[in-house]
């Protein structure tokens, strides 16, 4: 709720960003992971859509899927975005074993509400942390959400206490607000 997957939307859509790499692909991963699925899942962003290659998507073995992706991206500047990441084994399944790294600048971009998972994947960089909103600013999104307000626009004030303590309660997210 404090905007990772949004700030990840923005960047991967970002037209300096879709001009770096040749391919891009996006898959969220959550807490129900599926290996296989998140692997075709990619396999099916960076090819050409047929009945063949669905076919084929569905008879390969997980193994079969690691090296099929491997191969596609080999060669390639890549930018893979894996969404909400909740378990360092996600990462690991993926990152370890279906992306080739080759000197290209290819990146994997992760978001996780897990920071460990966030260490785990790149243990010499901090992860970048995005933060809750404070009071004031939870208020004023609250009244343009709720409200339909503009800036510097009031709350009836009947509704203000309601309203303020709604804004607290959702704890600065503005996914929540």
């Amino acid at each position: 709720g404090v905007g990772k997957t949004t700030l990840a939307k923005k960047v991967y859509n970002h037209a300096g960003v879709r001009g770096t790499f040749n391919c891009r692909a996006w898959v969220c991963v959550s807490s129900s992971y599926n290996h296989k699925e998140r692997l075709r899942t990619i396999i099916k962003q960076l090819n050409p859509i047929t009945n063949e290659l669905l076919d084929m998507l569905e008879k390969m073995d997980e193994q079969d899927l690691e090296e099929r992706l491997y191969k596609d991206l080999q060669d390639k500047c890549y930018l893979v975005v894996l969404d909400d990441v909740w378990e360092v084994a996600a990462w690991d399944c993926l990152a370890r074993r279906a992306f080739p790294d080759v000197g290209t600048s290819s990146r994997v971009l992760l978001t996780s509400r897990k920071r460990d998972v966030a260490q785990h994947a790149d243990a010499y960089r901090h992860p970048y942390e995005l933060k809750t909103l404070g009071q004031e600013d939870s208020w004023q999104l609250f009244l343009r959400k709720a409200l339909g307000h503009g800036a510097n626009a009031g709350c009836p004030p009947d509704l203000e206490e309601v309203g303020r303590e709604i804004a607290r309660r959702c704890g600065g997210l503005p996914l929540a607000l």
